[in-house]
């Protein structure tokens, strides 16, 4: 399948990640629109990585929609949903970027397992086609799967970084906001 081809998160024979976005409250006219792309990025080491049972990862989902309902704070709601990713798909890194719709830039929402160095080079990342993989689904509002790095063209500013910290494959999936 061609790198940039996208397939619907809901899509059966998607076996990436579908994503749902949870109204947390009756008015939420006073928030912000929320853009935000998951990057999850393959070829990273597991070791050290924490284990969710199937049976702990649904009683991880309803504390994260827990802390949502109870207006836990945006980083620790961010940290929890890139940990359960995590746990779920073996061999992989996560981060969840926003989207600052007036400078048009991406900002680190979470991303604990991709190194520092890694996270502080992507920080402020303008969107647009070429502008890896968060960069561009952000900027086409669409899913786009990248398995090789190292030959994509939307990661031609980025390929000596990745290749540095193991990233060899990837895919970004953009959550839009209805308000945006």
């Amino acid at each position: 399948e061609n790198a940039s081809t996208s397939k619907s998160p809901t899509d059966p024979s998607n076996p990436l990640l579908s994503a749902t976005i949870i109204q947390h409250s009756q008015d939420a006219s006073d928030l912000p629109p929320v853009d935000f792309p998951f990057i999850i990025a393959r070829g990273l080491s597991t070791v050290g990585q924490p284990e969710i049972p199937e049976m702990e990862t649904t009683n991880f989902q309803f504390e994260i929609l827990e802390d949502i309902a109870f207006g836990e704070s945006l980083d620790i709601i961010l940290g929890k949903l890139v940990s359960l990713v995590e746990a779920q798909v073996p061999d992989s890194r996560c981060s969840i970027l926003l989207l600052d719709h007036s400078s048009g830039e991406l900002t680190i929402g979470s991303a604990p397992s991709l190194p520092d160095e890694y996270n502080q080079a992507i920080n402020g990342t303008v969107i647009g086609p070429n502008a890896g993989a968060c960069g561009a689904a952000a900027y086409l509002r669409q899913s786009i799967f990248i398995d090789d790095i190292s030959t994509d063209p939307r990661w031609e500013a980025y390929r000596d970084l990745a290749a540095t910290h193991g990233l060899v494959a990837c895919w970004s999936t953009p959550i839009v906001s209805r308000r945006s």
